[in-house]
């Protein structure tokens, strides 16, 4: 048996052995001979690879780090817009509340997908949501300042914000950088 184990909250690979510690029982996973040899020749190099978890499979995998590059223009999306009240799992809705005249947020994130969100991002973050005209990124009408772990009770927040100027607008779109992610901007009017 060969084994790879890693950093818990980075992925970041600590060792590659062909012996199993006892103190970093639930830090490894298992890999086949082929790959062992090919991190002890030197082929492959420990700085160049990570583990994540998969958020489909649940599964810890070896990834090479040149994957995870992100390109920025890539990377910042429109949110889709959807005014039905049925909600996905593992969608983040930022949702326009014109009757509560207040902006409100609200994920039902399933248990392999949050365990996923805690090993690729910082889950005391803000999520900077910009708020735009609408299919127009380049004018700019507010920023919403959304802290993401407000997202794991699987309830509906208000987004706190002192301007909400933007609330009855239907002509805007909202944009944000996403990696991991995927969000919908949803609608009550």
């Amino acid at each position: 048996m060969f084994y790879i184990y890693y950093d818990l909250e980075y992925g970041t690979i600590l060792q590659c052995t062909n012996e199993l510690s006892p103190e970093n029982t639930n830090s490894y996973i298992e890999v086949d001979q082929e790959t062992y040899v090919k991190f002890v020749s030197g082929e492959f190099s420990i700085s160049d690879h990570r583990i994540l978890l998969d958020k489909v499979n649940g599964e810890f995998n070896l990834i090479r780090s040149e994957e995870l590059e992100v390109d920025i223009a890539r990377s910042i999306h429109e949110f889709p817009k959807t005014k039905t009240k049925s909600m996905k799992d593992n969608i983040f809705y930022i949702i326009q509340n014109q009757k509560k005249k207040e902006w409100q947020a609200r994920a039902k994130l399933t248990g392999v997908y949050t365990k996923f969100l805690t090993h690729v991002m910082q889950l005391n973050k803000i999520k900077k949501i910009y708020v735009t005209e609408e299919n127009n990124p380049n004018v700019l009408l507010d920023v919403l300042e959304v802290p993401m772990e407000r997202f794991f009770n699987n309830k509906i927040f208000t987004i706190k914000k002192s301007n909400n100027k933007t609330i009855s607008r239907k002509d805007i779109s909202l944009y944000s950088y996403v990696k991991h992610e995927e969000y919908y901007h949803r609608t009550i009017e």
